[in-house]
């Protein structure tokens, strides 16, 4: 059933699923120098900040997230097919890659980043993985629509998300594997896809194989990697990555579309982005020449898209607009620059903010919550310049 997407990832059948099944003789992501371990058990792999020098990251340099310790091995997902169903369906069906393949494919240019990303910033500290700058990557996704599938199955009228069950578990066998919802509407939109490629090739293991919900604009936690089953469900779903796992005080961030059935009197489940903008090219520390010196960078939100980016080189008193590279979309990257010209040589105290088209701002201080979750402050850089 899977040949077809193993043939295309290791090559003829024999050699390459061979390869493969040695690959996991090794730590997951070993094969992954450029990358920085933040935990072993579940997997976290961060990119360094240099990775986003380009609107598209590169596989090798995309960073590896799992919530849970059993990750599936290409052996795992020989058989693999996605049963779509629940009590919102009208009929259980079973669909292969190859059926997954035969249906129209759509692509889309999306970040994904980690809810946690800069959560080694927070103040006060908070647990959990503390990441840096780099839980996170955009990518191009191709695959087919999730809405599409569904479909397939039948949509009852009153139901209200949609499950998506990962090939990920916990130690125990008996628990549940990894699983998120979206509310319906989002699951029926046009950009929410089923991938099955990233970057113009069959998905990686670590990245989601043989495919993966992509859910752009909304926190990674969304994009449920190793798809084995798709509910329909007339009730909210309650699992523990629902319910415990990423939530947010009411209110602290904005969001265009409250996940209705998923709030309760006092928290929100972490879904859109916030905005949000980086220095790539320079860590705080670095010694610069003043000659030709171009700060750049890359800023990215929820989807509405980046109107400016702004950078002060006095700590934040002043501020001037930098350039904007070109725009992959709404939901990608957005590159910028900004050459750096009339200051003396000294400490250069760098700030930088960005505004989206929805009116959001980077903001001075940190938003605090108990799950570090959707860091957004202004990032402050103290470089070194010479003549």
């Amino acid at each position: 059933m899977l040949q077809t997407g193993l043939a295309a990832l290791t090559g003829p059948s024999g050699a390459g699923l061979s390869l493969a099944r040695a690959a996991e003789t090794r730590a997951p992501g070993a094969d992954l120098p450029a990358l920085i371990r933040r935990s072993a058990t579940p997997l976290a792999l961060e990119a360094p900040i240099d990775s986003f020098n380009t609107p598209i990251t590169a596989v090798e340099r995309f960073f590896v997230r799992y919530n849970l310790p059993n990750l599936p091995g290409m052996v795992d997902l020989e058989t693999w097919s996605l049963k779509v169903g629940g009590d919102g369906a009208e009929r259980e069906i079973n669909l292969s890659l190859d059926d997954l393949r035969a249906m129209p494919l759509r692509e889309v240019v999306a970040v994904c980043q980690c809810a946690g990303n800069r959560r080694a910033m927070a103040v006060p500290p908070v647990p959990g993985v503390q990441w840096g700058d780099g839980a996170m990557g955009c990518a191009r996704w191709r695959g087919v629509r999730l809405r599409d599938v569904l479909l397939k199955a039948g949509v009852k009228s009153d139901t209200v998300e949609v499950a998506m069950l990962g090939a990920d578990s916990g130690r125990n066998p008996d628990l549940s594997p990894y699983a998120k919802s979206l509310p319906l509407e989002r699951a029926m939109d046009a950009g929410t896809l089923i991938a099955l490629e990233m970057n113009g090739a069959p998905l990686p293991l670590l990245h989601g194989f043989p495919a993966r919900i992509i859910r752009p604009g909304w926190a990674g936690a969304y994009w449920v990697k190793h798809l084995t089953r798709l509910e329909l469900r007339r009730k909210p779903l309650d699992g523990p990555f629902m319910t415990n796992e990423y939530r947010l005080p009411r209110g602290l961030f904005p969001v265009e579309r409250p996940f209705v059935t998923q709030e309760d009197g006092q928290t929100s489940p972490v879904t859109e982005l916030v905005i949000n903008s980086l220095v790539t090219n320079y860590v705080s520390g670095d010694t610069v020449k003043l000659a030709g010196l171009v700060v750049q960078g890359v800023a990215w939100d929820g989807g509405s898209g980046v109107q400016s980016v702004e950078v002060s080189l006095d700590g934040g008193t002043h501020w001037k607009t930098a350039l904007l590279g070109p725009d992959a979309g709404r939901f990608a990257f957005r590159l910028w620059r900004f050459p750096v010209v009339g200051i003396r040589p000294g400490i250069l105290n760098l700030v930088v903010r960005a505004t989206g088209n929805n009116g959001q701002v980077q903001g001075e201080r940190t938003r605090a919550n108990p799950g570090g979750f959707l860091l957004n402050t202004m990032q402050k850089l103290s470089l070194v310049t010479t003549a």
